[in-house]
C-alpha cells in the first residue's frame, strides 16, 4: 500500500510540477498547485484501477510499463545526465518518436497488431511474434532524435534562423540569462594603470 501511495503521489506531482507549472500555468500558486495534485492523484488512481479491472492479468500491465520504461525513458534519462547539449525541444521530439515507434511494434498482451515487422517476425496461430530486439532499436532511435533535434534546434536559435519568439518552452531564452548571470561584473579599479611602488 506505501508503495501505490508512493506511486500515485509521485506521478501527480511530476505533473504538476513539470507539465502544469513550468508550461501550462507559471503563475500558479501554492494552494492551486496543491489543489492540482489532489486532482492528479484522484485521475492517476482512477486510470490505474480501471487497467486493473479491465485487464486479466496485472503482470502483463507490469511488463508494459517497464517496456515503456525502457523505450522511452531510458534515452531521456541519458541525455539528461551525460549531454549537456540536449534541450526540451529534442526531449519531447525523442519521446514522440519512441511512443509512436513502440506503438506500431504491436504488443499481443494488450492485442495491438504489429504496423512495423522487423526481420525474424513469425506468425502462429493469428498472432505475431517479433523475436528482433526492437525494444532497444527504439531506444537507440529514440537517443539520436533527441540529440539530432536538439543539436538542430540550439543551432537554428544561436544563428538566428529560429526566430526567438519561437522558443515557447522558454529554453534558450533561461540559457542567456544564465550565461549574463555567469558573466563577472567588473571591478571600480580595472580599466585604470596601478602602479605599485615597493620600497625594501
Amino acid at each position: 500500500m506505501s508503495s501505490m501511495d508512493s506511486a500515485l503521489l509521485s506521478s501527480a506531482s511530476m505533473f504538476t510540477q513539470n507539465i502544469y507549472k513550468a508550461t501550462l500555468r507559471k503563475q500558479a500558486s501554492d494552494r492551486e498547485l496543491q489543489w492540482v495534485t489532489r486532482i492528479c492523484v484522484l485521475l492517476v488512481g482512477l486510470a490505474g484501477a480501471g487497467l486493473a479491472f479491465n485487464r486479466s492479468s496485472i503482470l502483463a500491465l507490469w511488463m508494459l510499463a517497464t517496456d515503456l520504461l525502457y523505450c522511452v525513458v531510458t534515452p531521456q534519462l541519458v541525455c539528461v545526465v551525460h549531454l549537456r547539449s540536449a534541450n526540451c525541444y529534442g526531449a519531447i521530439s525523442g519521446y514522440t518518436v519512441a511512443l509512436l515507434l513502440r506503438v506500431l511494434s504491436g504488443d499481443p498482451a494488450l492485442g495491438i497488431p504489429p504496423v512495423l515487422l522487423y526481420p525474424g517476425w513469425r506468425e502462429d496461430d493469428g498472432v505475431i511474434t517479433q523475436y528482433f530486439p526492437f525494444r532497444t532499436l527504439i531506444a537507440f532511435i529514440s537517443l539520436a532524435v533527441v540529440v539530432l533535434v536538439s543539436c538542430l534546434v540550439e543551432l537554428g536559435f544561436n544563428h538566428n534562423v529560429i526566430p526567438q519568439s519561437w522558443d515557447v518552452l522558454d529554453v534558450f531564452k533561461k540559457k542567456i540569462e544564465a550565461e549574463e548571470d555567469e558573466k563577472p561584473t567588473p571591478l571600480a579599479h580595472e580599466g585604470k594603470n596601478l602602479v605599485l611602488h615597493t620600497s625594501f
